[in-house]
Parts: C-alpha cells; sequence; structure tokens
C-alpha cells in the first residue's frame, strides 16, 4: 500500500498565490494525501480561499486562527499534531510544484527504509511565475545524516526552501521542539535534528518552485540581524556535536564573516555588534573569511566551466 502524506499547508498573507499552492497539491499524480490548510490570522482574503476548498475530499483540516502565533514553527507543530501520515510535506503557501513532486520523493523515501529526509531542488521564481533561475539536474544522491550536515549544513541551510522536501514521522518524533523558539532559523536547526535521525536524499531534478516577491519576511529578519544572532546559536551546536572540525570549522566562520559584509543592515551599530560576536567565535577571523571567498570562487568556476562543456 501507498504510504500516507500529511501536506501541511501554513499560509500567513499569501492570498495572491494561495490558490496556485493548493491547487498544485491536490493535483499530484500521487493521490494518498490528506491536506491541512493554516492560516495564522491573515489581514487579507486567506481565509476566503482556503474556505473554498472545504469540500474537498482530501482536505482533512481548516484551521484559521483568530490570534497570530508570532512563528511560523509554531505553526508547523500544529500541523504536526492535527496531521496521521508516515510522511509529512510542508509545502509553504507563496510555493508551488508540478505534478510528479511527490511522486519522485516519496519513491526514494519507500525505496530506502533509513531515510529521515529527502528533497529536491527548486527553480527560483517570481511573483508572477517568471523563472529567476531554473535549475539544471538529474539523478539523486544519498547521504548518511552525519555526512549531510557536515557536507551540505555547514554553510548555511542546504534545504533552502520547506517546500522542497518530505520527512519521516518516526524521525520527526526524535527531535527536540526547541527550534520553535526561533523566529527565523527554525528551519535550520530542524532540518539537522531529522538529518541526526536517519539518511537524506537529495533529487537535483528540480520538481519544486521556489517564489521569492514582497511579501516575503524573510530579507527583514536578515536586515535586522535576526538571523546571525540564531544562526551563531547552530554555529556552535555543530561544533559543540563534531560536525564543524579543523579546516571546516576556518571555512563555516569565514562563510558568515563573508555573509555579514554583503548585507545592507538597518543600523550601522547593530552590524558592529553582529560582527563583533562573530569574531570571538573563532580564532583568524578576517584570514577565514578570505580563505571562504577563495574556495567559493572556485566552486562557482567549476560550475561553470561544468555548463560549458
Amino acid at each position: 500500500m501507498k504510504p500516507l502524506i500529511s501536506v501541511i499547508i501554513p499560509n500567513f498573507n499569501h492570498a495572491p498565490y494561495l490558490k496556485q499552492r493548493i491547487d498544485s497539491v491536490l493535483s499530484q499524480t500521487y493521490d494518498n494525501l490528506e491536506v491541512i490548510l493554516l492560516d495564522d490570522c491573515s489581514r487579507d482574503n486567506s481565509g476566503e480561499i482556503l474556505s473554498s476548498y472545504k469540500n474537498n475530499a482530501k482536505v482533512k483540516k481548516i484551521i484559521i486562527n483568530e490570534n497570530n502565533s508570532g512563528s511560523t514553527f509554531k505553526q508547523w507543530e500544529k500541523g504536526f499534531e492535527l496531521s496521521c501520515g508516515e510522511y509529512i510535506w510542508i509545502a509553504e503557501s507563496d510555493d508551488y510544484c508540478d505534478a510528479f513532486f511527490l511522486e519522485r520523493l516519496v519513491g526514494q523515501l519507500s525505496e530506502n527504509g533509513t531515510v529521515a529526509i529527502a528533497y529536491t531542488s527548486s527553480h527560483l521564481v517570481d511573483a508572477h511565475n517568471i523563472f529567476i533561475k531554473k535549475v539544471r539536474g538529474k539523478g539523486s544522491f544519498k547521504y548518511s545524516g552525519h555526512e549531510f550536515i557536515v557536507q551540505k549544513m555547514a554553510y548555511g541551510n542546504s534545504i533552502i526552501n520547506a517546500s522542497s522536501a518530505i520527512f519521516s514521522r518516526k524521525a520527526l518524533k526524535q527531535i527536540s521542539q526547541d527550534y520553535t523558539a526561533y523566529k527565523a532559523s527554525g528551519d535550520y536547526l530542524f532540518w539537522i535534528y531529522l538529518a541526526e535521525q536517519g539518511d537524506v536524499v537529495y533529487v537535483r531534478d528540480a520538481h519544486n518552485y521556489f517564489r521569492q516577491h514582497n511579501l516575503k519576511v524573510s530579507p527583514g529578519a536578515v536586515k535586522s540581524g535576526l538571523v546571525f544572532f540564531e544562526t551563531i546559536k547552530i554555529f556552535r551546536y555543530l561544533k559543540l556535536h563534531n560536525y564543524l572540525k579543523g579546516l571546516r570549522e576556518h571555512l563555516a566562520h569565514g562563510y558568515y564573516m563573508w555573509l555579514i559584509t554583503k548585507v545592507n543592515f538597518d543600523n550601522k551599530v547593530k552590524k558592529k555588534e553582529i560582527i563583533d560576536m562573530w569574531k570571538k567565535e573563532c580564532s583568524c577571523s578576517y584570514l577565514n573569511k578570505y580563505i571562504f571567498i577563495c574556495m567559493h570562487s572556485f566552486e562557482k568556476l567549476k560550475e561553470a566551466i561544468r555548463f560549458m562543456f
């Protein structure tokens, strides 16, 4: 029998994209799914759009909050509690996918009983579904959880969009819920925790569409500095659990020192505070940044050459 997939669609003020999101879930070629629609007290007409799906056989629950929870990750937890599926998909309300998304990823999970997460590449699109970046890739890679964290999560969150991944309920039950205390980077810690419970499969084919638009809250979290105050805790967690050792620790630290210089912060005093905070995390802080820049440039060059030939 096909395993049941619980699809959680948490929404806040994404009415312009909501119908396309829900329809892309309901039109999946993989049909054993339950859909849970959540709204966190939106100020637009999201509630009307969600309510229009109340008679759809695949829609299990529609919950519209009277008060805003203040956290995307608390909404995730609510969805988890309401769901029954063996695997879970957080289909964010401003993204969408092709019809084969679930079929492709569920195949990876069912073939490999040890897999905690399976995720796909993502095309980047704008508010009008026009490509910003179209991803080319074929095949898949399987990592042990430890390998995935060391290789793919040292320099920020490799699963850049929650909509691109499905994961095991069994793995979910084993992890701490302290990621819900984060405002911006809880997903980064969430994927690390899940990867510690099993293998991770990355499908290079892009079946997900990650939307970039002016209603997103993440750019504000970066400019305010919140992301850097949260990710430093995750950096410390990775060091404490021996995922970052030797050169990799210096490169990961260099990545953040480089990233800080690229942000146009709301407040210059805040920027200095963040730089001073991160400098204390690792020796040779400025050298780390330049080593990372050299490595990053080399990787970009290799990628360009590969596409040329």
